[in-house]
């Protein structure tokens, strides 16, 4: 019997190969379409906005949550409004009952618990979206801003480029990338990838910088006019700050803004919560969303609750808060 020649082996190898590597970029389209269901911090991804489509429900004011928010107090009740953004919000949360906002309202049916937050908002559009609010006669009592490490971005230009940067594609794969979740979500992390590795902006550097220069005196300057606006309209007004997810899940704890927020807010004489020590003793547990998104996971908000709530009682309402 004849042996076949070396272009024949050569032919019937590379047929071999193309079939197992349509196999698997078979299997991978069916397990992305079908199976997988998750977010990345970004929400950049199909998969990402399908989630969105499935899980991310508005109530009338346009807020992710499961009941309509009244205007007026109501008499005897305790209003806690939790300003925020996407942590605040829920990001990567399939069930918006499993956010610290809501799990708080359960806890405390005689409370009405609201969540004025959005994803990818900074304290400046935080206090614009309660100004929007207030217009429309909303009355305030307790309202808790929950800040988050990357508020401060706003005043860092290089910050704001890169959030204002939006990838497009090539031509040739566009095709390919609008009908395939899984060549959508591969070529996305492979441009993340090499968008790291092109840039040589200091972006963790630039952020600790900014809590100890313009930076930080631009946000005092929207945290004092949170603090008046809340006080004009008898509110009052309490802080919770959230540590950076990403990096406590790394181990990195020391970051400027926890001792820089503390001493601005105890000279203000607004109560204020780290949420870093009730949160710190239990990353072994798992506390982001999934790898690709570092939002804080359900067990986090739980954790955050629960720390919270004991805030709440203990620390602002004794005070006097409100006329509730």
């Amino acid at each position: 019997m004849k042996r076949p020649g070396i272009p024949t082996l050569v032919v019937g190898n590379l047929m071999v190969l193309l079939l197992l590597l349509a196999s698997v970029g078979l299997a991978l389209e069916l397990y992305y379409r079908y199976v997988y269901d998750a977010t990345d911090t970004a929400n950049q991804s199909r998969l990402s906005k399908r989630w969105f489509a499935r899980y991310w429900h508005l109530n009338s004011d346009g807020i992710r949550d499961d009941v309509d928010y009244e205007r007026a107090l109501a008499p005897g009740r305790r209003r806690i409004t939790f300003l925020g953004d996407s942590y605040t919000a829920g990001h990567g949360l399939k069930h918006v009952s499993d956010r610290f906002v809501n799990r708080i309202r359960a806890e405390m049916s005689d409370w009405d618990v609201h969540s004025i937050a959005y994803n990818g908002i900074n304290t400046v559009s935080e206090l614009e979206e309660l100004r929007r609010f207030l217009e429309d006669d909303y009355e305030l009592d307790v309202v808790v801003l929950v800040y988050t490490y990357n508020d401060i971005d706003t005043y860092i230009p290089e910050f704001q480029e890169f959030y204002r940067y939006v990838e497009i594609p090539p031509d040739f794969l566009a095709p390919l990338l609008d009908t395939s979740y899984a060549a959508d979500l591969y070529w996305r992390r492979w441009r993340q990838r090499q968008h790291a590795l092109e840039s040589d902006v200091p972006y963790p550097v630039l952020r600790s910088e900014a809590y100890d220069g313009e930076g930080w005196e631009s946000l005092v300057f929207v945290l004092d006019a949170l603090i008046r606006e809340v006080s004009a309209r008898s509110g009052y007004l309490a802080t919770v700050t959230f540590p950076w997810m990403q990096m406590l899940d790394a181990g990195e704890t020391e970051l400027p803004m926890y001792s820089q927020l503390d001493a601005f807010w105890r000279a203000r004489g607004v109560p204020h919560l780290q949420l870093l020590p009730f949160l710190e003793p239990h990353v072994g547990e798992g506390l982001i969303v999934n790898r690709r998104d570092t939002h804080p996971n359900a067990r986090a908000h739980q954790l955050a609750a629960d720390s919270i709530l004991r805030f709440l009682e203990e620390k602002v309402l004794p005070l006097g808060a409100g006329d509730a």
